[in-house]
This record gives structure tokens, sequence and C-alpha cells, in this order.
């Protein structure tokens, strides 16, 4: 099942931005790292928070991808990488 943006609230976790969304039925944890936003984005000039804002859309269709193909790590998180973004942004 497709997971869709909780809510507009996020954080930063050391280099990581943490984000949720859902399944529909309860919150699934995401992340994405500065590294995979600024190779993602060919460029670390802009901070995490803006390089995320930037490509939202694509880092949560990226997370949902990964989420329906069962890629979450031990903690029940979905970690975003530069290959799915890069897939996601294909299929956009």
């Amino acid at each position: 099942m497709a997971v869709t943006r909780f809510s507009d609230n996020y954080g930063k976790d050391g280099v990581d931005v943490v984000f949720q969304m859902t399944d529909g039925k309860k919150p699934v944890v995401c992340r994405v790292s500065r590294w995979t936003l600024a190779d993602y984005e060919e460029s670390s000039n802009r901070s995490v928070e803006d390089m995320f804002l930037a490509h939202r859309d694509i880092v949560e269709r990226a997370a949902s991808d990964l989420h329906d193909a069962g890629d979450i790590d031990d903690q029940g998180q979905v970690l975003v990488t530069l290959a799915a973004v890069n897939r996601a942004s294909r299929n956009s």
C-alpha cells in the first residue's frame, strides 16, 4: 500500500531529514540524508532543509516506492537512497 504525507512537519537528526508518512493506518518514519539530497541536486551549497523542501515531492515518492517494495530497516523506518530518488524522478 502506498504511503502518503502524514503532515508537513519534518525534523533534522544529524545530517538526516526525518519526516512521517502514513499507510492509512499508522505513521511511517522516513529519512533522507543530506548527502543523498546534495548528490541528487549535484550541489551542497544549500541547507539540508532547503534541499529537502525543494525536492520533497520526489523524496516522498521515493519513500512510498521503497515502502511498497518492503525496503524498511530493522527499526521500521524507510531510508531514502539516491537510487530511489533518481527512479522516482524518472517516473514522475
